[in-house]
């Protein structure tokens, strides 16, 4: 028997989700979750963007404030967005990066070594969730501003989510930077709570714990956080120049004395996989390098604690590289024990 072709199903059932609608369609898609989750995922995204500046050397201070109005402010004291305009697309790098998806410098290779977040569509993301996105380059000599309302580009006549606004593209020049000011980029987002779970909020200590989290694995930078929504505003800021040394001491629990110093492994390697070039076509067998950095020692406790991270995102369940380091932990011990070979205590 033939099947017979369904005449209610045709070409004008398919739907094409333009620029960030998909995002706005199916949210849960591209930041986790819709719960209390998903609102702390924005503050990732941005933040995960800002200490990839501090990563490549670019950036120095990052600073996260929570607005009492329920806003979120992420500033770093990086190079700035760019803003010129890009050649393929006419837009300008802001409107560039925030208005489509699987923009940014992530891709190339030229832009970051390294980088964490959901590759050129984060901060798309966040912004087509947002009510209100306001965002402030400090680069070239000049200080540049232009907001988004849902992922549209404009400019609000007063301040909050409520204000006019009227849509219309291009960066508006604030001023000059004055001699000596530091370049930067300032986001500032409302997120809309249509696209979240009733009740659902941000969760303050999971914002400190990121912070404080990823000041251990970018020693270069200070991660500042100003808390306004609590009773009596609060500022605190993380900085460990010792890296991860300085987090073994933070996870080591209150009474496990340790019984050895702290030990550093470093490594490199290479290898192969394939991947699509600046321009988009596959190239087969192309060598990555990578680089992995462990800290760790031995107490009296019974207990261990272990944290992994991917270019400074947690990784919640471990991942392969965990199970690597421990696969080549035991089978060194075993190898040191089998052998005729003395062993003092380091540190």
């Amino acid at each position: 028997m033939t099947a017979q072709p369904d005449i209610l199903y045709g070409a004008d059932d398919l739907t094409h989700l333009e620029g960030l609608d998909a995002v706005r369609k199916r949210p849960g898609m591209y930041i986790g979750s819709t719960d209390s989750r998903g609102v702390g995922h924005l503050v990732n995204e941005i933040l995960d963007n800002a200490t990839d500046e501090g990563v490549g050397g670019h950036a120095t201070n990052v600073a996260v404030w929570l607005h009492a109005d329920g806003s979120v402010q992420v500033d770093d004291d990086g190079r700035g967005i760019p803003t010129d305009i890009n050649a393929k697309s006419g837009l300008n790098g802001v409107e560039l990066v925030l208005t489509r998806l699987h923009a940014g410098g992530k891709f190339g290779g030229s832009g970051y070594k390294t980088s964490g977040g959901l590759h050129g569509v984060g901060a798309s993301a966040v912004n087509a969730l947002s009510l209100r996105f306001d965002v402030t380059v400090k680069r070239d000599g000049k200080v540049h501003e232009i907001s988004f309302q849902r992922g549209v580009p404009g400019s609000f006549d007063g301040p909050g989510p409520t204000a006019r606004f009227t849509p219309a593209t291009g960066l508006r020049v604030l001023r000059r930077m004055k001699r000596g000011e530091a370049g930067g980029t300032s986001v500032r987002y409302w997120y809309d709570a249509r696209y979240f779970e009733t009740g659902a909020k941000l969760d303050v200590d999971a914002v400190r714990a990121k912070l404080r989290n990823t000041a251990f694995l970018v020693p270069g930078v200070a991660y500042t956080l100003r808390d306004d929504t609590a009773p009596e505003p609060v500022t605190e800021t993380f900085h460990y120049p010792h890296g991860l040394t300085d987090m073994v001491e933070f996870l080591t629990p209150a009474g496990d004395k340790p019984v050895s110093g702290i030990l550093m492994v470093t490594g490199e390697g290479k290898y192969k996989e394939n991947a699509a070039d600046a321009n988009g076509v596959m190239q087969s067998n192309v060598e990555r390098v990578a680089q992995v950095e462990i800290a760790f020692r031995w107490g009296t406790g019974y207990e261990r604690t272990v944290e992994s991270f991917t270019n400074t995102i947690r990784n919640v369940h471990g991942g392969t590289h965990r199970k690597g380091f421990e696969r080549a932990l035991v089978r060194s011990l075993g190898g040191v024990r089998n052998s005729t070979m003395s062993v003092r205590p380091c540190g």
